[in-house]
């Protein structure tokens, strides 16, 4: 039996599948200013405590995990209307505004149904 490899070329997601979503309610850096993608640093904590996956990772955030962080954010938003969230390990740190939980959930729930990968980078 072989190891079959293949090269595989990422394509960003189409910036129009998020159009529809708030405007300047998701962070966004110096590489992320379009609608198909954001600025993570503060949410990772978020997305960790949730879903114990990372948004610092060296490898491709396959769709599965998408899937699984978008279903944890629903379900937060879900269950705590208009609440911001408040890192319970960093009681400190500025919350997370409800405004970016909702979108953030919208965004990856987006990102899931269309079975993406997350690739990051900093």
């Amino acid at each position: 039996m072989g190891l079959d490899c293949y090269a595989v070329i990422i394509e960003s997601a189409p910036e129009s599948w998020f159009r529809d979503l708030e405007d300047d309610a998701l962070p966004h850096g110096l590489c992320s200013f379009n609608a198909n993608s954001f600025h993570g640093n503060d949410l990772d904590r978020l997305i960790t405590t949730l879903t114990d996956l990372s948004l610092y990772t060296d490898t491709l955030i396959m769709p599965s995990d998408v899937q699984t962080i978008a279903s944890a954010l629903t379900n937060w938003v879900n269950e705590h209307p208009n609440t911001d969230w408040h890192d319970p390990d960093h009681p400190d740190a500025d919350p997370i505004p409800f405004a970016t939980l909702r979108v953030l959930a919208q965004w990856f729930r987006i990102a899931a149904d269309n079975e993406c990968a997350l690739q990051t980078w900093w």
